[in-house]
């Protein structure tokens, strides 16, 4: 089969993040008889020009056009990949630097809602009175004080401080003691798959609240969907205040541009060794993030601290290479586990989990 062109994966902005949802991708073909997926490997045909297709839902990444070839790996619902050529039912992409393919019914050609950025542009509220500085720090001049309550519009948030309209002058405000829930009102998600009951509820409202995560619509969190390499470290990087640091790291990563949305993000965890890539030139952004490795990611945010605990689990082992992490986020109070005696370490990351994790820590 002739190929057009040599592209790779990129993720959407949210198909996104977070808690232990199946595991378990789906096969598009795995009801359909032996015959038809013969016949269907032997119907190839070029496509025209390589086009964009998004994942309908987690499906897997076969090395052949057939639902009996090996997995390659998994595309998380939402994923953007550029089709390259067709094999009957089949689309062939690049995936991880080898050609893969995808059933063509749980691929779409239109393009999902995205898990929208936090808008830098909200309406706050003074939790305690509070100075109106002339530059983002502490020991800038005061130009005026807040008074607890005061409703305030800002423009931008950057390192934790957010920018206002002072007196016909640019002020700074700690974003620290703000809130954007109006003092008197009721605290709600307004999310419709977010119920009260939910275990989860008061992490996402704290979530959102404090900009680290956004609904995948205006009335859904999609709590369930899981979460990407970059989806997660985009979390941990909004919940550290967002700090830009692009200007003093360098990009080793050939599968991250400084054009994504999760490019200063990545470059964060770089400079703090949160995290070192899938290897030494990629970090694999549209990689579904398992437990283990949010727990790495935030036990490396934290100093590495190392725990004395009882290991609780069954399925965590001294040799592994994420026991550390796992053991602190015990200690912590951060998890217990998918049961009192398994961690599922290998599970994908749902958004209700990430930032349950992160609002635990």
């Amino acid at each position: 089969m002739k190929k057009n062109t040599t592209i790779r994966i990129a993720t959407g902005m949210m198909a996104a993040c977070l808690l232990c949802g199946n595991a378990y991708a789906l096969d598009a073909v795995s009801q359909q008889n032996s015959t038809e997926i013969v016949a269907a490997a032997q119907q190839e045909q070029t496509v025209a020009a390589s086009k964009t297709g998004y994942a309908t839902a987690n499906v897997n990444v076969r090395s052949k056009p057939s639902n009996d070839a090996e997995i390659l790996g998994t595309l998380s619902k939402g994923t953007r990949v550029e089709i390259i050529g067709t094999s009957g039912n089949w689309y062939e992409i690049s995936f991880s630097g080898k050609s893969g393919y995808v059933y063509n019914k749980y691929i779409s050609t239109t393009k999902p809602t995205e898990d929208p950025k936090p808008s830098t542009t909200q309406t706050v509220y003074t939790t305690a009175d509070l100075n109106v500085r002339a530059q983002p720090n502490t020991k800038a001049t005061v130009l005026g004080t807040l008074k607890k309550g005061t409703e305030v519009q800002t423009t931008a948030l950057k390192d934790g401080w957010y920018t206002i309209s002072f007196a016909g002058k640019t002020g700074y405000i700690s974003a620290s003691y703000t809130t954007t829930t109006k003092p008197g009102q009721a605290t709600t998600t307004g999310f419709t798959d977010v119920p009260k009951t939910a275990w989860y509820y008061n992490a996402v409202n704290w979530a959102v609240k404090k900009g680290i995560a956004a609904g995948t619509s205006k009335t859904t969190f999609s709590p369930n969907q899981v979460c990407t390499r970059a989806q997660a470290i985009t979390f941990l990087w909004r919940n550290a205040g967002s700090p830009d640091v692009t200007k003093s790291v360098a990009n080793k990563f050939g599968d991250v541009k400084s054009s994504d949305w999760y490019y200063k993000a990545v470059m964060w965890a770089v400079s703090k060794n949160i995290t070192s890539g899938t290897s030494a030139t990629t970090f694999s952004p549209s990689k579904t993030c398992s437990r283990c490795e949010i727990v790495t990611f935030m036990w490396k945010a934290n100093g590495k601290k190392k725990a004395v605990v009882k290991n609780p689990f069954t399925d965590v082992k001294v040799s592994d290479w994420y026991y550390e992490p796992v053991m602190w986020a015990v200690a912590n109070g951060i998890t217990s586990g998918v049961t009192k005696t398994t961690f599922a370490p290998k599970d994908s990351c749902t958004r209700a989990q990430v930032v349950t994790f992160l609002y635990n820590s």
